[in-house]
């Protein structure tokens, strides 16, 4: 009767050890596929550095670009001023001329002239502000694409980041598991 109730102790205690090894062994095999997409989110994570990397290289050619951009903008206003200043000159001359004109020729007022020279003068005006507003424009929304893609790039690394906390802490609970399986 002893003998049958440790037979019985020991087939419970194999059957027990038997499952406590199927147990390990479909613990072995999760850690395994864990430390895989483990290795998976570590090589994104990699690549998204490198992409970040490769953006930040493209904003600072970019703004590289804005300023050289600029700079030309600055000198074509620079242009177009002194390109104006020059142009008041000689209408300032032509308005001398005229006016002489005007002594001698009755038939030309002088309110005319004016509008003339107030209407090629407001010309020059409005195409200079032309050219200054659709540069700004230009810049701005290059200014904003590459926000935009800046902040996607940090949106995508704080998601993958916190996938790997997750994957981390699994895999942390299952190795306890392990662990206290083998205790």
């Amino acid at each position: 009767n002893t003998i049958t109730s440790l037979e019985e102790q020991v087939d419970g205690l194999r059957s027990e050890i038997g499952k406590h090894a199927a147990e390990e062994e479909e613990l072995r095999v999760d850690l395994e596929r864990l430390e895989e997409v483990l290795q998976c989110v570590r090589e994104e994570k990699t690549q998204l550095e490198e992409e970040k990397d490769e953006i930040a290289i493209q904003v600072a050619s970019l703004k590289d670009e804005i300023d050289v951009l600029n700079a030309e903008r600055e000198k074509q206003a620079s242009d177009h001023d002194a390109e104006i200043n020059s142009l008041k000159e000689q209408h300032s001359k032509m308005v001398g001329e005229l006016e002489r004109e005007w002594r001698e020729k009755e038939d030309i007022t002088k309110c005319e002239h004016e509008q003339e020279i107030e209407a090629v003068k407001e010309s020059f005006e409005k195409e200079r502000d032309e050219m200054k507003l659709a540069t700004q424009l230009e810049l701005e929304k290059l200014e904003n694409h590459f926000q935009s893609q800046i902040e996607d790039l940090a949106q995508t690394e704080r998601e993958n980041s916190n996938v790997h906390q997750e994957l981390e802490a699994s895999l942390s609970e299952q190795l306890d598991l392990v662990t206290s399986l083998n205790d």
